[in-house]
């Protein structure tokens, strides 16, 4: 019978379970992954077709592409989805103001924003260029830029103390690199000059790189009249194209003889905008109102308001060539004409009437326009910038564009948007712009506004036609803003006797016990089809699901409503005074995005928590079978307060940001009938090789190859910069390259959990053993001090902690001097020279913590004493700032931790890393060793050898001198043998019970090691390992523990180190039978640190 000879002390190897990403556990697990990329989109079948992906993906953050419609790419169109969602998102076209929120809002006179240009990033971000009247006459140009989730952060290019604009253009270079052009006017001596501003990170931070970048100043002095020198500046537009940035300055010539005073002067560079040779002067035979500049296959290209009906376009084969000679022997194509889209000239300038033109990422030209006869905006689109094409089924422009191919139309000239500039971004078109206003409140006016047009919707706007092109889908008939009450434009009318005040981006409605106060539309022809849009937000906790706030719509004989509580809404039949379907559910005081589409007894309701992202909308309710009233009245709508509430002290209280409607043919094939996703959806084309069209959270796809077939499929999983499958030494055999958490900006990093199960083909359905009740958990390149580490028991279907540990070799006091930090207490450990070297401390005073990162130590003994030498930490990123004095944490960057089982078994292991501040602000591991610990007993001989290999290389001159180059992969080598021989006869016999070693000092820990395995063990090991290809954690020394003790860390460097095992292990008989009594010797066995 074998008996207990465990040593003092114990060595051995902790080995590698085979575990990889195929065991990871995911339900039970809850790591993130640094910097999520566009994975490869995985084809589910065998397609002609090829989906290349880029950019950014959202963390978990799966796509599925569908192809909706076959053929060629310029043909075929997809949709695509969430991996968890269960709708696809179609694409709605420009004419369709799908979100609208205010960027910055102006607070009066003193706080007046301009728009000046817009463009948008392949990232999905988007980059405003504003001239902002601070105080008086005192202006600067300044940066808007907007993220792909919608929100914005602003930054001062200059200022300007006087009274002349600056306007400005941009333009993103190859290298993705941004410029901003701007005026900068000297009232002092009437000179212009133009600034270059360069961002080398997509906007964040501007760089002026050009103060003087015209030749010549432009002479901004003197008034209007005939022979009258000088200019105003207007607009300034900037494009980059072959190498050559293309300048054109707008200008309203002084001199009133020519026949137009809106002039472009014209500038080249080829040195990206650092400096510019004038072109030409345009000379007035011809004027050039509210220009852009686009790019199309490398080619530039010029768009204006030509006359009061009509705008054009021009290519100009390079930037040298000079705009007036192009337009003389040159065809200028017309993009429209029709429309009154500009005013009577003025001093031989126009003055009223504005155009935006812009090109998306696939090469498509967009145009805004306004119709002043019909005060409308309107949009167009061209793919060969020969033919123009506007929306909502106008298809050619004519004089009826701006009334069926609108953007926004409330009715009137006085509620209007002014300064516009569109761009293509995030999936959408995006305009920023301002507005005026005609109502009692205008403080709002000078804001700058952004209005998303089209995007991503689960339900997208029915089609207008059969078989329909891109433009053949229906917009919004009327679209109220909060520029003015709704009243106040003169479309609606009001009712009722609570309160309405206009504020920033919204109107709040507010009505006491028995108050209403709704707005009515005109009135339309009986059992027209309608399409509503409203976005909203209640305030308090008041409403019902059968009256209150809501809106409703009326149509011959059929009555519904939406109504709205606190925290839910449900469509209502009116003349059934009852419910229809379930309710919606949303977070208490939400701002909440709603579609509803009737006609007569059909109808459909959906909703969601607005975002400014895509559109996944919930359906709530629909009937086909409303219940028909006895009279037959004309349709209309209304929306606000509808019916009065015995409210209490609590007032009903609504904020209002959009109202928009379609009614009667303007609502196409309508939407009360429903919408079969994806078949019915207005997909997307899919873009030519070398474009990428934006999906979601930054990623992008492309195509190549062969032509697409409806229900092709793809799937795009992220990829990681820093993935969790580099903790598996057979993924990353360098604990360098590691698995990185999310970041935060600063404080505490939430919990993490890394789950993985044992087998993959028993998962969580049965337990297993390691192999050994001695097992552990191995951790190189590590930044976090808290953790523990717990086994699942598929029994009890539960979690069991078998450790928590605190990755920490002193806790203690310090006195810090400048980067230096000394104990106050009066023990503590010794510390090794540089032993400490990339380690971390935790330094605590009062409520501040912060945690640096350690250069050096110097060695000695960590505390303050006078009769040892004492050590010293060196901090690496030490601040004035932090604590001078108070509580210490010295925190290794490795560690291994061994845990005993006592007998159990488990299904699957996980480490959670718990909440905790580190020096990156984020979690680190570079390698994560787990598995069961071997011992082989007994222990080696004397004689272990340990080399140090510092790994820097020197090269040597002729004269002597030597140059040395630091490689930055330090390890050691160890070298171990039992050179004495052991004696393995017990092993051999029939019935073996060999002595044996515990981890702990009574039965209730099971034997860990066999007697004498050493030279057996030893040669498993390497058979398991399959030498150098697995690594393995080297233990020098394993204390044992006492009951009921279960645990024990080895932090230090001394004792631990993730190996390999180089070259062969020999086995030597010493004397004695084979495989009976024999004496065996092994050699010397190499373990080389995993560098």
């Amino acid at each position: 019978m074998g008996s207990d000879r465990t040593p003092q002390d114990i060595r051995g190897f902790l080995l590698p379970w085979p575990f990889s990403t195929a065991h990871l556990w995911s339900g039970e697990s809850t790591y993130s992954q640094s910097g999520p990329r566009a994975g490869v989109a995985q084809a589910q079948g065998d397609y002609d077709l090829v989906i290349q992906s880029t950019g950014d993906m959202v963390q978990d953050g799966n796509i599925n592409i569908y192809s909706q419609k076959a053929g060629h790419v310029g043909k075929s169109k997809f949709v695509w989805k969430h991996g968890a969602d269960t709708l696809y998102y179609g694409r709605d076209g420009a004419n369709v103001l799908s979100y609208w929120d205010i960027v910055d809002a102006s607070t009066g006179s003193t706080d007046y924003h301009d728009i000046s240009h817009a463009i948008g990033l392949p990232s999905g971000e988007a980059i405003a260029l504003v001239r902002e009247r601070i105080a008086g006459a005192n202006y600067r140009t300044k940066i808007y830029k907007r993220s792909n989730a919608g929100t914005y952060t602003s930054i001062n290019l200059t200022s300007q103390t006087n009274n002349k604009p600056m306007h400005g253009g941009l333009c993103v270079l190859p290298n993705g690199d941004i410029l901003a052009a701007h005026f900068v006017a000297e009232t002092t001596t009437n000179r212009a000059q133009v600034y270059i501003h360069r961002s080398q990170n997509k906007g964040t931070n501007w760089d002026l790189v050009s103060s003087e970048a015209l030749p010549d100043y432009i002479d901004v002095g003197g008034t209007f009249g005939a022979g009258n020198s000088g200019y105003d500046l207007a607009r300034l537009r900037i494009a980059y194209a072959q190498g050559q940035v293309l300048l054109c300055c707008g200008l309203r010539a002084h001199n009133t003889t020519p026949a137009n005073g809106d002039i472009i002067a014209q500038y080249a560079s080829t040195d990206n905008g650092g400096s510019f040779e004038q072109v030409a002067f345009t000379d007035g035979g011809a004027g050039f109102y509210s220009f852009d500049l686009l790019v199309k296959n490398d080619t530039f290209y010029l768009t204006w308001i030509n006359t009061t009906d009509e705008a054009k376009i021009l290519e100009l084969s390079h930037a040298f060539v000079s705009v007036d000679i192009v337009r003389s022997y040159a065809t200028t194509l017309e993009i429209i004409g029709g429309p009154v889209i500009a005013g009577g000239l003025t001093n031989k300038h126009f003055t009223t009437g504005q155009m935006s033109c812009w090109a998306d990422e696939d090469g498509r030209f967009w145009v805004s326009l306004q119709d002043l006869t019909n005060n409308t905006m309107f949009v167009g689109l061209s793919d060969n910038t020969v033919n123009w094409y506007f929306t909502g089924g106008q298809g050619v422009g004519s004089g009826t564009a701006g009334q069926t191919a609108k953007w926004y139309d409330i009715g009137t000239a006085n509620t209007m948007i002014t300064a516009h500039a569109g761009c293509s971004a995030a999936g959408r078109q995006i305009v920023f712009h301002n507005f005026k206003a005609q109502g009692a409140t205008t403080t709002f006016t000078a804001s700058i506004c952004a209005a998303m047009l089209g995007g991503y919707s689960a339900v997208t706007m029915p089609q207008v036609s059969s078989y329909p092109q891109s433009w053949d889908y229906a917009g919004w008939q009327y679209t109220w803003l909060p520029f003015d009450l709704p009243n106040d434009t003169g479309h609606y009318t009001q009712t009722g006797g609570g309160t309405a005040t206009l504020g920033s981006g919204k109107i709040t409605l507010s009505c006491t016990t028995g108050q209403t106060k709704y707005y009515e539309s005109p009135s339309y022809t009986v059992n027209t089809p309608i399409i509503i849009r409203a976005r909203l937000k209640p305030t308090t906790n008041t409403g019902t699901l059968s009256g209150g706030r809501g809106f409703d719509y009326r149509s011959g004989d059929y009555h519904a409503a939406v109504y709205i509580e606190h925290n839910k809404l449900a469509l209502y039949d009116m003349q059934a005074s009852s419910q229809v379907g379930s309710h919606y559910s949303f977070g208490a005081n939400a701002e909440i995005d709603i579609l509803f589409a009737m006609q007569q007894g059909n109808v459909h309701l959906w909703a969601m928590v607005a975002n400014k992202t895509e559109k996944q909308w919930v359906l709530v309710a629909n009937t086909s079978s409303l219940t028909a009233g006895t009279a037959i009245l004309n349709s209309r709508i209304r929306f606000g307060v509808l019916s009065g509430l015995a409210l209490g002290a609590t007032p009903l209280d609504t904020e209002w940001y959009e109202f928009h409607y379609s009614n009667d043919t303007t609502t196409g094939e309508g939407l009360h009938t429903g919408q079969t996703n994806p078949t019915q959806l207005k997909g997307r084309l899919y873009p030519p090789t070398g474009q990428f069209d934006y999906i979601s959270g930054g990623m992008r796809i492309s195509t190549i190859e062969g032509p697409a077939y409806q229900g092709d499929n793809y799937n795009i999983v992220p990829s990681f910069d820093y993935p969790i499958d580099r903790v598996f030494y057979q993924n990353s055999p360098s604990p360098k390259t590691s698995w990185r958490s999310n970041a935060v900006g600063s404080g505490t990093i939430p919990e993490e959990k890394i789950a993985m199960f044992l087998d993959t083909n028993i998962a969580n359905n049965d337990d297993a053993l390691f192999g050994n009740d001695l097992c552990g958990v191995s951790l190189t390149n590590i930044n976090f001090r808290e953790f523990e580490v717990h086994r699942y028991d598929a029994s009890s279907t539960s979690w069991v902690n078998i450790g928590t540990f605190n990755n920490e070799v002193y806790s203690g006091t310090f006195n810090r001097v400048g980067p230096s930090i000394i104990c106050n207490d009066a023990q503590g450990p010794y510390l090794q020279f540089d032993e400490c070297r990339d380690w971390y401390v935790i330094l605590q005073s009062g409520e501040a913590t912060v945690v640096r990162k350690l250069r050096t130590n110097s060695e000695g003994v960590f505390a303050n004493i006078s009769t040892a030498k004492k050590a010293v930490l060196q901090i690496a990123d030490a601040n004035n700032a932090d604590p001078a004095s108070g509580n210490i944490k010295i925190v290794p960057n490795a560690c291994t931790v061994l845990m005993d089982l006592k007998g159990a078994s488990l299904a699957a292991v996980r480490i959670t890393i718990k909440a905790q501040q580190t020096n990156e602000n984020y979690f680190n591991i570079g390698n994560a060793c787990i598995g069961p610990v071997l011992i082989p007993a007994y222990q080696y001989s004397r004689g272990r050898g340990i080399t140090f290999d510092s790994n820097v290389t020197t090269d040597e001159a002729n004269d002597g001198t030597q140059r040395t180059r630091d490689n930055q992969a330090q390890g050691r080598t160890y070298r171990i043998a039992w050179s004495e021989g052991v004696d393995i006869q017990d092993l051999f016999v029939t019935n073996a019970n060999p002595d044996y070693y515990r981890f702990g000092d009574n039965a209730t820990y099971t034997p860990i090691a066999a007697l004498n395995n050493a030279p057996t063990a030893m040669l498993g090991v390497i058979k398991y390992a399959q030498g150098p290809k697995n690594a393995l954690v080297y233990l020098p020394k394993i204390t044992p523990v006492q009951n009921p003790t279960t645990t024990t860390m080895l932090n230090r460097r001394m004792q631990h180190a993730l190996c390999t095992i180089e070259g062969p292990v020999s086995l030597d008989n010493v004397l004695g039978d084979e495989l009976r009594d024999e004496v065996m010797r092994v050699g010397s066995i190499v373990l080389r640190e995993v560098r």
